[in-house]
């Protein structure tokens, strides 16, 4: 089953890790899979590492087997345990082979379900431009004594938030970041009352010590205007205008203590950027370490650990695992010894085989901004041959996921002239990747992600505004019907606005609020508002005034919603969400919006392509768009293949007797457990119709979920309620329940979207049906009729 949770930094992680030991104590625990977002790399300090200790300790039969993904390089995970994990760990015991009889009694521990795989940093996993947390999931799937461990996984937060829709049937736990200002300044008076070790090396290698150097100190011998109050200096700087993006960045734990080491050491106002905040980071750093460095020594390593994290990077199989042979042809001996030494590098594993070192840099994020140093010109991310995207000396770097914070490092460096980032901005904008422009919004959205780093380009108003115009302007303005801009650009736009310039992208949504007479607009535009405009004094006013003059009570909400976000206790969003808390909270009326059907069918095939440009490398995409179809069938226009179930299905409406509800079951598949499936279903069904309630009732089985009917009839004003499933196979528990769950006399109804034969009183509709809509939406059209 898949949901989100939270670990917060408000309480140590104790609490967290007696519930996962208690899970999994209990031999018929669903909990299986743990995700844990978030985390660092592999280290005895980090919540991945506390729970290994943890289960190894209190559980007395559990075998805890740590792999960090990194060290696949390309393997299976299941090979990989067998063929290279055992022997390293027989090994180590001296045996010198891992034989028949060990391996069988190693696949007896899992198939008792004793074994406990603690999966280190599936960011750092080898799988070219794939998704690796749909590969991990693949191989879950599709492996056999894997299938029977309890699985705990960590990854990193950017991520998770890219990709980490793929991973459905783990139990997610992400690591919050500090809220600003509240716990952010917690942080800092703490710090500064008692000044903490800063963590600034990798918690120890998986063979033992701590990487520290005798006599070696890591707290910062020097300070900032002695005698002055820095915690208070540093909390002034951060509330400074234009130091948004400086708040956003320090929300991270580790960032946090970083910056206060920063502010320790070094004078002058506080960065505007990543890469400067991290060009201070490296300074800080090595005046704090021995032997002390010169500046000019300083950048002579700079740039030899510059070349060793490029060559990294560029190794498509292991980014992040750096073998010492690497480091000393790419380094040179005198400068990787020095790394080493210093921190920069540390030893995290040895070859199975070989007992080679293997290093990684302190954190992936140094990896990334080292690398950032070594690229000279921007034709390294980017350089288009259109009329042939295949040809060697193509480049479309700024298309891979790897390379993204390399980019906007590089775009924040200040010895990189203005002009060359000017000229690199063009090229992303001016894109045309001759195949229907799609690769086109692909490298438009980074550069609104590259201004927040370059914030003086001469074309980041421009780009802003086309931001904002490709995902709010959902109407043509003047003829007052139809959609301008599809739904993949549009939300494509409104994701980007979290990480474009803050300042300009919310003084263009609140001049769109303003201008803009349009409610969905104002929907989109007010809740986006609430995401990016935490504290912005001009959200704020913009919100309260939109707030006091709106007329629609669904987008008033909306507003209020945001306004509580980024203004917490504001009386004006207090009032209004207490005056609106008995409104029906469901999606604005479709027939506002002039929603014609021929239209939508357009945009569900535009929405298959647009995942495939997401998905296929530039060239791959340009020549599969520009090669003819050969000896391809005929589609068979009387069996139409309905490709986007849930976008087909959202265009359902309610009748006078009945509201229809779609549920997506995919994280149900392969679920046995009658009550976690009724408590899923029941989460799913509060979720979308009452999106803003926070208290989903805790039900068992199906008479608990039949009692909350009546309850959720009166509040939609409805007779009946219609359940739609889809994306899921018909397995036994789950129709077993939906069986027992649907009464016609206390008013649900349930419907599946499968190709499997149902036994009533459960309604089946085939996947690939002729007119699905039409088909659901007259079987609605009957319910109590």
């Amino acid at each position: 089953m898949y949901r989100e949770k939270e670990v917060t930094q408000k309480f140590e992680h104790s609490e967290f890790l007696e519930q996962v030991i208690q899970q999994g104590r209990s031999p018929k625990s669903n909990g299986k899979r743990l995700g844990i977002i978030g985390e660092p790399g592999a280290g005895k300090t980090t919540l991945l590492g506390q729970i290994a200790n943890g289960v190894a300790a209190e559980i007395s039969e559990a075998i805890v087997v740590w792999v960090s993904l990194a060290d696949l390089q390309g393997k299976e995970l299941e090979p990989y345990l067998f063929d290279n994990w055992l022997l390293a760990a027989i090994k180590r015991i001296g045996k010198a082979e891992a034989t028949a009889e060990i391996k069988d009694d190693f696949l007896a521990q899992f198939n008792a379900e004793r074994v406990w795989l603690v999966l280190d940093g599936a960011d750092e996993m080898a799988v070219g431009d794939e998704n690796p947390l749909a590969e991990i999931q693949r191989q879950i799937r599709t492996g056999g004594c894997i299938q029977k461990a309890r699985i705990v996984l960590s990854c990193r937060l950017n991520v998770w938030d890219a990709i980490g829709t793929a991973l459905d049937t783990f139990d997610t736990y992400r690591t919050l970041e500090f809220s600003y200002p509240e716990q952010v300044e917690m942080f800092i008076d703490k710090w500064f009352r008692s000044p903490p070790n800063p963590p600034f090396l990798r918690g120890g290698t998986r063979e033992g010590g701590d990487g520290k150097q005798e006599g070696e100190t890591l707290t910062p011998p020097l300070l900032r205007g002695a005698g002055g109050d820095l915690s208070q200096q540093l909390r002034e700087a951060l509330a400074a205008s234009g130091k948004e993006r400086i708040r956003d960045l320090v929300k991270n734990p580790l960032r946090c203590s970083l910056l206060c080491g920063t502010w320790q050491s070094l004078e002058g106002d506080l960065p505007d950027t990543k890469a400067k905040l991290y060009r201070r980071f490296v300074t800080t750093l090595y005046q704090w370490k021995k032997p002390r460095l010169n500046w000019i020594q300083q950048q002579e390593l700079n740039a030899a650990l510059g070349k060793l994290a490029l060559s990294g990077m560029l190794n498509e199989t292991s980014r992040f695992q750096l073998p010492e042979s690497v480091g000393y042809r790419v380094m040179g001996a005198s400068q990787f010894e020095l790394a080493c030494r210093l921190g920069w590098l540390n030893l995290v594993a040895r070859d199975g085989e070989t007992l080679e070192g293997i290093y990684a840099f302190y954190h992936p994020t140094f990896q990334e901004y080292f690398a950032a140093l070594a690229v000279e010109d921007w034709h390294f991310f980017l350089n288009h041959i259109p009329e042939n995207p295949q040809h060697p000396d193509a480049r479309y770097r700024i298309f891979e996921k790897q390379w993204k914070e390399v980019i906007l490092l590089w775009l924040g460096r200040e010895e990189v002239g203005k002009e060359e980032k000017e000229a690199f901005i063009e090229a992303l904008v001016e894109f045309d990747d001759g195949c229907g422009e799609f690769y086109k919004y692909r490298a438009y959205f980074l550069a609104a992600a590259g201004i927040a780093e370059f914030t003086a380009c001469s074309r980041a108003d421009e780009i802003v505004s086309q931001i904002i115009k490709w995902g709010f302007a959902y109407f043509n303005e003047e003829k007052q019907k139809g959609r301008t801009f599809l739904e993949p650009i549009a939300e494509g736009s409104r994701e980007i606005l979290k990480e474009t310039d803050r300042e300009r992208a919310i003084s263009t949504l609140v001049e769109l609020i303003n201008t803009s007479e349009n409610g969905y607009t104002w929907w989109h535009a007010a809740k986006s508002l609430g995401i990016i405009g935490q504290k912005n004094p001009v959200a704020i006013a913009d919100l309260v005034e939109f707030i006091g003059t709106c007329q629609d009570e669904l987008i008033r909400r909306q507003a209020a919603k945001s306004l509580g976000i980024i203004s917490p206790n504001n009386p004006v969003a207090i009032v209004a969400v207490s005056g609106l808390k008995d409104c029906l909270i469901s999606e604005i009326n479709e027939n506002d919006y002039n929603r014609y059907e021929n239209y939508i069918r357009y945009e569900i095939r535009y929405k298959g392509i647009w995942d495939c440009a997401q998905n296929m490398t530039y060239p791959e995409f340009y020549q599969a768009w520009h090669t003819p179809p050969t000896n391809s069938p005929i589609p068979d226009r009387n069996h139409p293949q309905n490709t986007d179930i849930p976008t087909i299905l959202k265009q359902l409406q309610p009748t006078d007797k009945t509201f229809p509800v779609p549920l997506n079951i995919r994280a149900l598949e392969g679920e046995t457990d009658t009550s976690a499936i009724a408590q899923e279903l029941c989460t799913q069904l509060y979720q979308a119709i009452f999106p803003a309630d926070t208290d989903i009732p805790a039900i068992r089985n199906a008479p608990e979920f039949k009692r909350l009917i009546p309850q959720l009839k009166n509040r939609l004003q409805k007779q009946h309620i219609a359940l739609i499933l889809h994306s899921s196979p018909c397995e036994d528990a789950l129709s077993s329940l939906g069986r027992k769950l649907a009464d016609a006399q206390i008013g649900i109804h349930i419907a599946w979207i499968t190709d499997t034969p149902l036994e009533l009183p459960l309604t089946g509709f085939p996947v690939d049906g002729d007119d699905l809509l039409d088909a659901v939406q007259n079987w609605i059209g009957g319910i109590g009729s």
